[in-house]
């Protein structure tokens, strides 16, 4: 195989094994999100942004913006969620042409079931592996990545590592 880069081939095999471990992460904490709830991985992200927001909804833009996903991805799901009765779209008061999106009585039950599953996933596959000071090191390594990608960790949402 023909790899050019700049990567020692030691960078690469840690490339690798960085990507691979977050991709069977994320595929771990969907399936047990799904086994506790009706919600897909996509779906529980909105509800948790929209039931975390200060004032329990988020405009469509604020959505899009803070999962870094394109609007009109947003807005299908949005859609998607609110034929499902999950979440409610109304016009927001101060601009007419922007939707804002809170949680219905169903949506917040159903987040409920998700954050569960999520929360015992992420505990066992995760933080169940970690070492004394491995918290602190990855909340720094992610917070310099985030930084040098140009984006500051509280406009995403981030916390300080669990003490």
């Amino acid at each position: 195989m023909v790899r050019s880069g700049k990567l020692s081939a030691s960078e690469r095999e840690l490339w690798d094994l960085f990507g691979s471990m977050r991709r069977h992460l994320d595929r771990a904490l969907d399936a047990k999100m799904q086994e506790e709830s009706t919600v897909t991985a996509s779906e529980c992200k909105v509800l948790l942004l929209v039931g975390d927001a200060t004032g329990r909804g988020l405009s469509l833009k604020d959505i899009a913006n803070r999962l870094a996903w394109e609007k009109s991805r947003v807005s299908h799901l949005i859609s998607r969620m609110e034929r499902r009765g999950l979440v409610d779209k109304t016009r927001h008061d101060d601009d007419n042409r922007a939707s804002w999106i809170t949680l219905t009585p169903d949506g917040i039950r159903v987040l409920a079931g998700a954050v569960r599953g999520r929360d015992t996933a992420a505990q066992r596959y995760f933080f169940d592996q970690l070492n004394a000071g491995d918290a602190e090191l990855i909340a720094a390594l992610s917070n310099r990545v985030l930084h040098s990608l140009g984006r500051e960790a509280a406009k995403l949402g981030t916390a300080e590592p669990p003490g």
